[in-house]
């Protein structure tokens, strides 16, 4: 684990999709994931969007979430359907497809790139505190935000 130029906390979409990024450009990065394996409880995410399509389709790996989806050319906004065919992309739809397929696919995708993809197992129970240890502190949102979520800070490893 400390042989990684980048260790992603977390597996989900933005983990791997950052991870495949990075090991396009040749970074040695490393997903580490605290579930076992890539299922889900309950639902989350159920779909992309038509600028989500066109980025895995520049990436060369749209098609494959293509063929496990379902294309609606509509969209929800408010309570009102909105008709988004007419936007001007190739992928003028919404993919319906849940988040466990999506990250499916991505794992795939960036273990095809060389990612090395951790996901916590009884064996490794402390690949958490590994994590954190080789990167650094967490610390909570900048003053003045309200999202919540930690920030990593860089330490110079």
């Amino acid at each position: 684990m400390n042989d990684h130029a980048v260790k992603i906390a977390g597996g989900a979409p933005t983990g791997l999709m950052l991870a495949g990024e990075l090991a396009l450009a040749k970074v040695d990065v490393a997903v580490v994931e605290r579930r076992p394996n890539q299922d889900l409880t309950g639902s989350r995410a159920g779909g992309l969007h038509s600028h989500t399509i066109e980025i895995l389709d520049q990436r060369g790996i749209a098609d494959r979430f293509l063929a496990e989806g379902q294309k609606a050319q509509v969209a929800a906004f408010g309570g009102t359907q909105l008709d988004i065919s007419d936007i001007p992309t190739r992928h003028n739809y919404e993919l319906g497809l849940w988040q466990k397929h999506i990250e499916r696919l991505l794992a795939g995708w960036v273990g095809e790139l060389g990612v090395h993809n951790v996901m916590a197992n009884p064996a490794e129970t402390n690949q958490w505190a590994d994590l954190l240890a080789i990167t650094g502190q967490l610390y909570g949102p900048p003053a003045g935000t309200s999202t919540g979520r930690p920030r990593a800070e860089p330490t110079g490893h």
